[in-house]
Formats: structure tokens, sequence, C-alpha cells
């Protein structure tokens, strides 16, 4: 790879010339021609050492999830000094990412035709919710801790959120007063405790906080959000598990978003400082990416939804402090308006949905000829293809994403295990 010219995205020419393609991940190869006459030219890169708003796009089973793999495994390969002031925190909602940990051997040959090697994914650890650790360790399937949340770091709109309530209702005044009494940090029977009287609104109350205890997701000794956002770690949180509560997914993304935020605020503001005091930055507080799949479901274009807000705060002022997204979803048309507004990279697989395709009508840059919708219809079956946009080089590029390294989890079930690419 490094014998040709990159085809570098998402990174400044000023940058570029100083540090070159370091920090930048190795996506796939740009593709020439079209149909049999096509070929595979030179290798696109990423940049990931600095904040940006990434959207994959595409529809079942043409490889939008196993893009996010190769993405995850290239942060892996990044060289420690810059991998170690990253942090990778990848909100896992189908609970496949954990393959990761295993070598990609059943695509051994075709991954020597890219000059690469089966390679597991060495720094990721794996968190599950307490319920079904068990089930983990029965089945010797790789854990590395129980995902558990202080109830003390919740918001107040958040707790309301989480139990179908507002700050207005009989059940939500009685919250308020239950939040008010106590000091953190405090456990889920600390709050059961606190709820006063025999009438129907702390009857409720008390009924709603035992259905939250049973998820066993919420501990007085839990680790702080921040130690979810280790330097030089990709820490895989699974929520697959949460599917019979939306709002529970929600309240993990919002409370994640939300806290990590105000940590690299403050980091921020330290790391300014040794600047100015030409001092060495400490880092203590990495820059964070955060990467979700199914991301429609956590920022839905219509609706109420309590995550939506702090992923648009991330894409609209993110780079500043130093907070990355990368959302995933199949369905585009359900998306956010504005965070598709903000991204500066799209990587779309193929999508044939008029509403989905539709959607992207908007996302047309003066530097495009035509609409991303349009490359899209034009791009063909063959699965791992990808239309590339990049503001930030004013690049579009058909591609062809490599093949990944490590176990692919996403596949589907089949009794004829086929690779995807």
């Amino acid at each position: 790879m490094l014998q040709e010219t990159p085809i570098p995205l998402g990174r400044r020419e000023k940058i570029l010339r100083r540090f070159g393609y370091k920090g930048m991940a190795y996506l796939g190869r740009v593709v020439l021609g079209k149909g049999e006459a096509a070929a595979l030219g030179r290798p696109v890169l990423l940049d990931l050492s600095e904040s940006h708003v990434v959207l994959v796009f595409g529809k079942r089973g043409y490889g939008k999830s196993y893009t996010l793999g190769v993405i995850l495994e290239e942060f892996d390969r990044l060289p420690f000094s810059v991998r170690s002031r990253l942090a990778v925190v990848n909100i896992d909602t189908a609970g496949v990412f954990w393959t990761m940990k295993f070598p990609n051997e059943e695509d051994e040959e075709l991954l020597a035709s890219w000059n690469l090697k089966p390679r597991a994914v060495e720094n990721i650890e794996v968190y599950v919710p307490k319920k079904v650790m068990s089930y983990y360790l029965s089945h010797d399937l790789p854990v590395d801790g129980a995902f558990v949340l202080n109830p003390a770091e919740l918001s107040v709109d958040e707790w309301l959120w989480l139990l179908g309530t507002d700050i207005d209702s009989e059940v939500g005044v009685k919250l308020v007063e239950v939040l008010e009494k106590l000091d953190p940090p405090f456990g889920i029977e600390e709050m059961i405790e606190g709820v006063e009287g025999s009438d129907v609104a702390s009857r409720s109350l008390r009924a709603r906080l035992k259905v939250v205890k049973s998820w066993e997701l919420f501990e007085e000794d839990a680790p702080s959000i921040k130690d979810y956002a280790k330097g030089g770690k990709i820490t895989n949180i699974d929520v697959s598990t949460f599917r019979g509560s939306s709002r529970l997914q929600e309240v993990v993304v919002a409370l994640l978003g939300r806290k990590l935020f105000e940590e690299r605020m403050l980091a921020k503001k330290g790391e300014d400082i040794a600047l100015v005091e030409h001092k060495p930055t400490s880092f203590e507080m990495p820059i964070v990416w955060m990467v979700i799949d199914e991301a429609h479901l956590f920022a839905p274009k219509r609706g109420e939804s309590l995550s939506r807000d702090i992923l648009r705060i991330w894409a609209k002022v993110g780079r500043q402090p130093g907070l990355a997204l990368i959302l995933a979803t199949q369905q585009p048309s359900d998306l956010d308006d504005a965070l598709i507004t903000q991204a500066d990279v799209f990587i779309s697989h193929r999508l044939t949905s008029y509403l989905d395709l539709k959607a992207l009508e908007k996302i047309k840059p003066s530097y495009v000829p035509t609409g991303l919708s349009e490359e899209i219809s034009k791009m063909g079956h063959r699965k791992g293809l990808a239309i590339v946009l990049d503001d930030v080089t004013e690049r579009l590029l058909l591609v062809q994403i490599r093949p990944r390294m490590s176990l692919h989890g996403g596949s589907s079930a089949s009794a004829l295990r086929t690779s995807l690419l």
C-alpha cells in the first residue's frame, strides 16, 4: 500500500503536508472504470486523527456493518503514538462486534490478494449487560466486563425519559423529590426506599424503579462514564439485549454522549493552557470517537428522542473539543436532517428505497455535478462497493471496501457460510 500514492479523505492539505498519512485508516481502493472493465486503483485512506462526522449508509446485506468493522480495525492498527490519544466507544446494537477478537481465517485467500493477513483486533474491550454475563461465560464468548451505570450520573431529564413520565406529572414530581434527597453516589434500592407515601403516584414510581432494578444495569459502585473512554482502546458496549426498551437504549447513548462531552470540554481547556504555556499535553482524557449502528433509532427524523439532541451537539460543535461520530443506518430517510447536513464524510453502499434516495438529494455540494442519490443508483450490485463523498478534500469516489482482517459477526445466518466480499 505504501508503494503507491494513497488518496486521502478527511485530511486538510496543511495537516497532510506536515504529518503525511500518519493516523489514517486504510478504507479500500478506488474503482476505475465500469462493469467487467472495472479495476482497483490507488488505496483510499480516511483520517482518524481529528474530529469528523462520518455517515455510513447501505441496504441490508451490502456492507454497512462490515465497513464499520473495517474502520474499527484501522483504529486498532494505528501507531501507539496516535492510538493512545484516541478512544473509541462503539454502541453495538446487534451484539456482533465481539467477533473482532478473532482473526478472519475464512477469507485468508481474499486477504492475501489485498496483501493483508487475518488479524484479530487486539485493543478491544467487550462489555455486556450484567444480566447476560452468565450466558457469555458459559458459552466461552469473550467478554471483558459487565456494562453498568451509576444511577446518580443520570440527569432528571434522563430519568424522566427512562421511566416514561414528564416533569409535570405526579410521578415526575415524586421522582424529582427523591433525587433531591439523595447524595451521590446512590443505588436503585436507595431510590426505591426514598419514595414516600402510599398514593397512586408513589406506588407507580416504586413499581417503575423496581422494573429498572430488574435490568441489573444500575449500580452504586459502577465505573464513571469517562472510564469507558480509554485511550488506545475500542470499548464495545453491547446494548442488543435492551431491544425491548428503546428508551433504555436511548438513555445509554444520551448519558454517554452528555458526560463525555462535558469531560472533553474540560480536557480541551487544559490542553489549550498547556499549549499557551509551551508545556507537553497530557491527553488524560483522549479524543473520543462514538460509533453507532442503526443510528436512526437514536436520532430519528421525527418524533421525540432523548439521544438526538446530544448527537446533534456532537455533530455541530464536537470538532473543537475533540468529539467525532460515525453513524450508520440502512434508513437515511429516517435519520435526523441536522446530522446529515453536518456530516463531512459520506460512505454509501447500495440503496434502493425511493425515500432513502430522496433523503440524499439534499447532499449535492457544488463540486459534484450530480446528486449523491444519482451516483448511488448507478453503482451496481457488487457487495462492498461504496460511493464516498468527502467535503474536506471535495472528492467523490467509487471505492471497494477492503476485506475484513478480523472475523465479521454481522453476516446473515445461513447454512452455507460465505464471505461478504
